[in-house]
């Protein structure tokens, strides 16, 4: 794997097959960031689920696009114990950054800091 200078796109290497059925080509993808956040602990749910819908505005406003938000979680390993996830989909980490910086967010991680506690991150990725 190669990343270009500009370091938003990556290649992929020469054409492969992967278990000899489909094979894989040289492309190049754009990276995505993540934001990950992990709720270990939900002590206010309600408190929880007002963020959230609150929290909706700006993250969207930030270029935020949401793939996780709540629903089943199964953990097939290790010693993490999720109450909740949300992941949201920027178009590169400084708009994450940018949302996490934010007046907004500020103010609005007080309200949820009351109610839940857990691990905030950022992945790049494709």
């Amino acid at each position: 794997m190669r990343v270009s200078s500009d370091s938003s796109l990556i290649s992929i290497p020469p054409c492969h097959h992967y278990r000899r059925t489909e094979p894989v080509c040289a492309l190049e993808v754009e990276l995505s960031a993540y934001l990950i956040v992990i709720d270990t602990e939900v002590s206010g749910p309600d408190v929880l689920s007002d963020f959230a819908e609150r929290m909706t505005a700006a993250t969207l406003e930030y270029g935020g696009k949401y793939l996780v938000r709540g629903g089943d979680i199964d953990v097939l390993g290790g010693d993490v114990s999720p109450q909740r996830v949300t992941v949201v989909e920027f178009g590169d980490a400084d708009q994450a950054r940018a949302l996490l910086k934010s007046d907004v967010f500020a103010e609005l991680s007080k309200v949820r800091n009351t109610a839940a506690r857990g691990n905030t991150m950022i992945v790049e990725g494709v």
